[in-house]
């Protein structure tokens, strides 16, 4: 500390809003995501499970994660260098980084333990070697989550130590005991990133080995291959916890780094976890803005063809009995009729629709609710989202 530059209270250098912004979007972004997922099970497909109560869960955690950050770097100055942060608020923010680590192990938990629970869903009519694995990494996370969690609780005995021993004072006047962090936390983080690849291998390892066409095998792999982002961010975490840890002494400045690649894994993780969900309401949307714009032209295309039977009525003097039952007195209750036979139309497709969703929903999930990847199609001549929506 002696050697440190004058501090800066007033102007200090600092590492900018993109963290604060960057909490903003994806909390909003999760949020979109979140509620889409929660709306297509409890609507569209009518399978909503224990997955999808953890990924909310998980999403709430990382909201409380995420307030925890932003008043770490708006109130407790991390994105400032050391020497322009106020010692008054070093012991608070020690102690919400504390509060930081813990709510990070049990989001980044529960939202793997979402995944293999969806994978469980489709480990239905595979090989036994598949639910096994799923089970391994259930058991992983479970273990993880537990026994970092209690390192938490004993890193510093008594706890308030592991904050309040930053104080001069307390701390010549009080016993206490504290774990060396130095390789505790960047092993958690590295823990967690490796359960992440197992998670996402997992699936992979078992799409290569099922029979289907190419354009489904690309879907799978398209879809489940988004946990490497999310193992990438987790590398990046990793990385920069150890250098807050061991190579650098400015520490409220490397943090900042720690924490957005935090966010951004965790984030990441949310949506690829309920990308598979996103699908079904898609093809809704499209469905039924596709059927609202024939229902359209074909209101519009009956009454232009009313006014032209009209016209030739008019110059011809005869009847309009070959053109169909039209009122010749009445073209506008001729066009508003096939208006409402067009309004049945559309009635009669969408519960087509409908029929065959429940078809599928009947078809696809077996008598505990779980979809199959046997259900996924071999022929013709669906889009590669279609594969991933089947999954759902």
């Amino acid at each position: 500390m002696a050697t440190w530059p004058q501090p800066n209270y007033i102007d200090p250098e600092t590492r900018g809003p993109a963290l604060f912004v960057v909490s903003i979007l994806l909390t909003i972004l999760g949020a979109i995501i979140i509620s889409i997922r929660t709306y297509t099970r409890l609507r569209i497909t009518r399978a909503f499970g224990l997955d999808d109560g953890l990924a909310i869960l998980a999403y709430l955690l990382t909201v409380a994660l995420t307030i925890l950050v932003v008043i770490g770097n708006k109130v407790y100055y991390s994105g400032r260098h050391v020497w322009d942060v106020p010692p008054n608020t070093w012991i608070p923010h020690r102690r919400s980084v504390w509060w930081c680590e813990l709510v990070y192990i049990f989001a980044s938990s529960s939202i793997r333990i979402s995944v293999l629970l969806f994978y469980r869903r489709l480990s239905i009519g595979f090989a036994n070697n598949f639910l096994r694995a799923t089970y391994i990494g259930l058991a992983m996370n479970v273990l993880y989550m537990i026994g970092f969690t209690v390192f938490l609780f004993v890193v510093c005995i008594p706890l308030n130590a592991y904050w309040n021993a930053l104080n001069p004072a307390w701390a010549s006047t009080h016993n206490f005991q504290c774990l060396s962090e130095n390789i505790s936390l960047p092993l958690s983080s590295a823990v967690s990133t490796g359960i992440d690849l197992y998670a996402t291998l997992v699936p992979i390892c078992l799409i290569a080995t099922i029979q289907r066409c190419k354009k489904d095998k690309i879907a799978l792999y398209f879809i489940f291959s988004a946990g490497f982002l999310v193992v990438v961010f987790g590398i990046l975490r990793t990385i920069y916890g150890y250098r807050v840890l061991n190579t650098t002494y400015d520490y409220t400045w490397v943090v900042w780094d720690n924490w957005l690649y935090t966010l951004l894994e965790l984030y990441t993780a949310i949506l690829a976890a309920s990308a598979p969900s996103l699908r079904p309401l898609i093809s809704y949307c499209v469905e039924t803005s596709r059927n609202q714009s024939k229902r359209i032209s074909r209101a519009i295309t009956g009454s232009k063809l009313h006014t032209s039977d009209i016209g030739k009525n008019h110059s011809t003097g005869t009847s309009n009995a070959t053109a169909g039952p039209v009122d010749s007195k009445n073209p506008l209750k001729d066009a508003k009729e096939l208006e409402n036979r067009s309004d049945h139309t559309v009635t009669d497709s969408k519960s087509s629709m409908v029929r065959e969703s429940k078809h599928w929903t009947d078809d696809a999930y077996s008598s505990t609710g779980s979809p199959t990847l046997a259900h996924f199609p071999v022929t013709e001549p669906e889009d590669a989202w279609t594969t991933a929506d089947r999954s759902t």
